[in-house]
C-alpha cells in the first residue's frame, strides 16, 4: 500500500494526529507568462515529505520542527 497524503484516510489520520497536510505550488515559466501554475506534489509536516509514513525522518521527529 502507498502511504500517500492526498489519500482522503490518510489525510484524516494525519490531521487526527496533530499533522498538516498541503500542497506545494511552483512557479514556472508557463505560470509567469500567465499560464496554469504547476501543483508540485501534497507534502505532510512534520517532515515535508511527499510520503506520509516514514522510517528516520529527522525532522518529522524534532520537536523544535513539530514532531513527536
Amino acid at each position: 500500500m502507498d502511504h500517500k497524503p492526498g489519500d482522503p484516510d490518510e489525510k484524516n489520520r494525519i490531521i487526527m494526529a496533530g499533522g498538516k497536510v498541503y500542497q506545494s505550488n511552483a512557479a514556472n515559466a508557463s505560470h509567469l507568462r500567465g499560464g496554469p501554475p504547476i501543483l508540485g506534489p501534497e507534502r505532510v509536516l512534520p517532515g515535508r515529505l511527499s510520503v506520509s509514513r516514514t522510517f528516520g525522518d529527522c525532522m518529522a521527529k524534532m520537536e523544535k520542527y513539530g514532531g513527536n
